[in-house]
């Protein structure tokens, strides 16, 4: 996304991202069971659903190549 400012007036642009993971087969009744975790050193977060018995150890990242800076969730 490209975005330019034709105005002669100086303008802020904050942008928000919001993510929904899936980390199972049971869609939204799995979002109680995902830990996340802010990882500055990769500029973004990691997730793992620890409680599903076929992938205890799959990991979802979600990075940027901006600096954050805020999380929330």
């Amino acid at each position: 996304v490209r975005i330019e400012n034709r105005s002669d007036k100086p303008r802020r642009l904050s942008l928000t991202y919001a993510l929904k993971p899936v980390l199972s087969d049971h869609g939204d009744s799995s979002q109680t069971s995902l830990a996340t975790r802010v990882q500055p050193e990769l500029r973004g977060v990691s997730m793992v659903n620890t409680y599903h018995p076929d992938f205890p150890q799959t990991q979802a990242y979600l990075l940027t190549n901006e600096s954050n800076s805020s999380y929330s969730g």
